[in-house]
């Protein structure tokens, strides 16, 4: 019976050893890819050329990378294969996280995880490690008897000193002096570390000869902590003239008459500079028992190192159970008594509200500062910053500005193990044990699809961290596009647990990646302080996932295309989840008003721009008129997403940030609108028959056309008195004649499939060709002149129609402001403009072919070739424009006035544009109301005209400098 149990222990182990590749002496080195300044490796091509030459490793497999501090050559010169495919490897060694769906299983992974204290935002890659049996290796948990064997941590200390004299050169400038300090770049800019030594040696030698401004000496710099971190950021600043002084000396330095102006001081604050014991003040600071008894100790650094400060560099660790440093209430009470000379913080631990509470988010090595306003708890971004406040540098991956020396020094501690690592099987945490060695077996978090011993307080501190998230609201974010981030901004704080969903993991990533610098928010890059999770799945299906997502939130936000809402919605109102969205309330939304009124719960629609804050600025316009004693007799409001003007060159005059088929198929929606006391209606095919110049705006070639159903706002608004009631679509001169030939031409067609065009087809078509069929004459003849007889056909006969009521009315009821029209464009400048327009698309060319859909319809292929032409780049700006005009009869004195409140944002940069803030932050805002309580007692469907939702909102956008400025005339 023994001898059968130790031959069933034997064989398990066997099997084990099996199933695992790890210990099979093939090591990947992987691409690294969390951001586009992440450069380097954790292995050098010399340090690869050691381990092959020395045999302590079989071979080496290198993915590609174009953005590699080495270069693939480099790797393969040193005996490296260079192959996307890893699977070879028993050992794969990266710097970052890996991405869960890209762990191979089976093997050993080297990296740092950010799991060890239960990173909620890591559990599930956690999770994914230990499901696909990978032994997990954290290079943070590799120790000697000095601490981390294998580590970046001085690197940060070079990059961050060097980043933070950069921004202090910035401050000083700002605040009226310019110093040698204005000329040190940022660390990514230095060619290497011994590059950016040299200048901070010439940049000292000219501080010695010209010394410093008078009003800023004696300049004085705080360096927190003694480890690696800290002495690195010293030896950079030896680089300046300094004199070190004591923290008990700085009150003697400060009140000095003879100021030296050719020095930089430098105070180094350790932890008894930092506390006081709260039961002795007056006994001596001991080491052992602070760091035993933190609890015991309060913070002293805001008397006696803040109120002479002018730079502070944290390099020390910090957990919450110690002391702050300094918190945002000490900061103000030194602010407010001119005690707080603090210009610039580098905060190179990057803790998020952490030592310094009012850090209160990373930043990155592209957007590596931002400003704090302590008085005021508000952020400035960098370029708001006018040299008040503190310019605060929090980048998370600092090493990475240096990445040729972070990667050598790194590899250096990494070498040594690897012939260990490489070679040692899986199998029982015993003989693991004994293969790893003590050193390593201790940093390995996961082995044989569990926890080790040494981490299994991973799993109970997770406990603890998700029953404490139950006490938390939890908000579902639906939809990953660009209007997310801004939305999402608005809603990070501690007492919220976010969970965004979309069907696309690359729009998560990309949110992650974009949004790192503007949230502070684990999950989107940065330490741990917010929760926020991602999951990739279909929203548009709810599906028992969905369902459970839905039924556990406190709040729903969708940002899905308006199509999307009410299967969500159904779902939300089923479980009695409150829901906000900015589209229209569409005919699928106004179905489930009456099971929302009996669920007792309400989806608050109509919460972007256009609807949304020209809803709202309507509505407070008006009802300050009322209160005025005015009525309403006219109202006119138009709005259009445009780009910028110096980008408008283009097919159109149109850019696309996101997919066009939302803007494309709007131009077949039916309008409805009053003038002078008679309702117009304009059907699907005639709307662009309508386009009409805007001569409000004598600065702008615009045009514009109704947009929607008026006479919903006429009830919305309460305008039973007025006679004219118009809503208008803005769009740049070139836009509607464009339209009107796609229309008539069939390119907007959602009903038609050409079997060309279906991906399962064998058969391709060109444009000129397709276009050719759409004309209704062969490929061979002259597509080109029967296309300038159809567009001279559409435009004379849009001339023609322009006769109509509807138009007339229109043209002669003085909408947009008293400036006489320009007289139209001739016929033949018409037709010349549209032909350009589709000549720059493609649409004659035979060379270019029709892009494949899974619809197979044209309007889909039409879309993917107007993105690759008309999309937004990274160096363009979009423009968002709106103009409410209205005319009211004040009955007590007599009079008529014309009120025009016009609004204009320009985009801040291409993951900020002024759609997507304008879209996504009214909607992050009416979900801050929704989760507050404030909109308790709501029912069904509601919109943004009621005053606790408007006023809360507008006043918000006013924060962000979003409001209308409004002009008033006397007629």
């Amino acid at each position: 019976t023994v001898s059968v149990l130790y031959w069933i222990v034997a064989m398990r182990r066997t099997i084990c050893k099996l199933a695992s590749l790890s210990g099979n002496g093939i090591v990947g080195i992987r691409r690294e890819d969390k951001n586009v300044f992440e450069r380097r490796t954790p292995l050098t091509p010399d340090q690869v050329r050691d381990l092959l030459e020395r045999r302590e490793v079989k071979q080496v497999v290198v993915q590609p990378s174009a953005i590699r501090c080495y270069t693939d050559e480099d790797y393969r010169e040193a005996g490296a294969v260079i192959e996307e495919d890893l699977s070879a490897a028993g050992t794969v060694c990266a710097v970052k996280e890996v991405p869960a769906q890209l762990l191979l299983p089976d093997r050993t992974y080297m990296f740092f995880s950010h799991t060890i204290k239960a990173q909620s935002y890591n559990m599930p890659l956690l999770d994914t490690i230990v499901r696909k049996n990978i032994r997990l290796i954290d290079y943070e948990r590799i120790l000697g008897p000095d601490g981390r064997l294998v580590k970046f941590g001085p690197h940060a200390g070079y990059a961050g000193m060097v980043d933070t004299l950069h921004g202090l050169g910035q401050a000083l400038l700002l605040r009226g002096f310019a110093t040698p300090l204005l000329h040190v770049s940022l660390s990514k800019e230095y060619r290497s570390l011994e590059h950016a030594r040299r200048d901070l040696l010439q940049t000292g030698e000219l501080i010695r000869q010209r010394g410093l401004p008078e009003a800023m000496s004696p300049l004085v710099i705080a360096i927190t902590g003694a480890g690696s971190v800290s002495l690195a950021a010293q030896q950079m600043l030896h680089c300046l003239p300094c004199k070190y002084v004591d923290v008990e000396d700085l009150p003697r330095l400060a009140a000095k008459k003879n100021r030296d102006r050719h020095n930089i001081y430098v105070t180094v604050v350790r932890a008894r500079d930092m506390v006081r014991r709260v039961d002795e003040p007056s006994s001596g600071f001991d080491t052992k028992h602070y760091y035993a008894h933190p609890e015991c100790y309060e913070g002293v650094f805001h008397e006696r190192v803040a109120p002479y400060a002018n730079v502070l560099v944290t390099g020390h660790y910090w957990e919450p159970r110690f002391p702050r440093l300094l918190t945002t209430a000490q900061a103000q009470a030194l602010s407010r008594s001119g005690r707080f000379p603090l210009m610039c913080l580098g905060d190179i631990t990057c803790d998020i509200g952490g030592s310094i509470e009012f850090f209160v988010k990373s930043t990155t090595i592209q957007n590596p500062f931002y400003a704090y306003d302590v008085v005021k708890e508000k952020v400035r971004e960098l370029h708001e910053y006018d040299g008040s406040g503190v310019l605060i540098l929090g980048v998370d991956h600092l090493p990475a500005e240096f990445p040729r020396e972070a990667s050598t020094d790194f590899g250096a501690g990494l070498a040594p193990l690897m012939k260990t690592v490489a070679h040692a099987a899986n199998g029982s945490l015993d003989e693991m044990q004994s293969s790893l060695g003590d050193t390593l077996f201790n940093a390995t978090i996961t082995a044989n699809k569990q926890l080790t011993p040494k981490y299994e307080y991973i799993a109970d501190l997770r406990k603890k961290n998700e029953a404490a998230t139950d006490k938390k609201k939890r908000i579902l974010v639906i939809g990953g596009g660009m209007v997310a981030g801004p939305c999402i901004e608005q809603l990070l704080n501690k007492q919220n647990t976010l969970t965004l969903v979309d069907a696309s993991a690359r729009a998560l990533e990309t949110l992650k990646r974009n949004y790192a610098s503007q949230s502070s928010t684990p999950g989107l890059g940065a330490e741990e302080n917010y929760d926020v999770r991602t999951s990739v799945a279909n929203a548009a299906v709810v599906d028992e996932y969905m369902d459970t997502e839905i039924s556990r939130s406190d709040l729903v936000v969708s940002l899905l295309p308006a199509t999307m809402h009410p299967t969500i919605a159904e779902c939300a109102i089923k479980h009695k989840v409150p829901m906000v969205t900015a589209s229209y309330i569409s005919p699928g939304m106004e179905a489930l008003r009456a099971k929302a009124e009996e669920a007792g719960t309400y989806v608050v629609n109509e919460l972007g721009l256009d609807p949304g804050i020209d809803i709202m600025t309507s509505a407070e316009m008006i009802e300050r008129i009322r209160s005025e004693g005015g009525v309403v007799k006219k109202y006119v409001s138009l709005c259009g997403a445009l780009p910028a003007p110096e980008n408008s060159n283009c097919p159109l005059g149109y850019k696309f940030s996101w997919f066009p088929r939302g803007v494309l198929t709007a131009a077949k929606r039916p309008a409805r609108f009053m003038v002078d006391g008679a309702w117009h209606d304009i059907d699907d095919s005639q709307l662009f028959n309508h386009a009409l110049p805007v001569t409000a705006f004598r600065g702008l070639d615009l045009y514009w056309v109704p947009n929607g159903n008026a006479e919903k706002y006429k009830g919305v608004y309460g305008l039973e008195e007025a006679d004219t009631v118009i809503r208008g679509t803005l769009r740049y001169s070139s836009y509607a004649p464009a339209i009107r030939v796609f229309l008539s031409l069939g390119l907007l067609d959602e009903e038609t499939v050409v079997p060309e065009l279906k991906p399962d087809g064998n058969a391709v078509i060109s444009w000129r060709s397709l276009t050719a069929r759409l004309l209704g004459v062969a490929p061979s003849d002259d597509v080109e002149a029967a296309l300038i007889n159809r567009i001279s056909k559409i435009v004379a006969e849009n001339r023609a129609k322009q006769a109509a009521a509807s138009f007339t009315s229109l043209r002669e009821g003085d909408v947009t402001g008293n400036n006489m029209p320009s007289e139209p464009e001739s016929i033949e400048a018409e037709v010349s403009g549209v032909l350009a327009s589709m000549k720059s698309l493609d649409l004659l060319d035979e060379s270019t072919i029709v892009p494949r859909t899974p619809s197979g319809l044209v309007i889909d292929s039409l879309c993917q070739t107007m993105m690759g032409h008309m999309g937004i780049a990274a160096h363009e700006r979009d423009f968002t424009i709106m103009m409410h005009r209205i005319t009211a009869f004040f009955p007590e004195t007599g009079k008529t006035k014309v009120y025009t409140a016009t609004l204009t944002r320009r985009g801040e940069s291409d993951i900020r544009s002024a759609t997507a803030v304008t879209v996504g932050a009214p909607v992050g805002f009416a979900a801050q109301l929704a989760l507050s309580g404030k909109l308790a007692g709501k029912k069904g469907l509601v919109i943004p005209t009621d005053p606790d939702i408007y006023k809360p909102v507008l006043a918000k956008l006013a924060d962000l400098g979003i409001k209308m400025h409004e002009t008033v005339t006397e007629l």
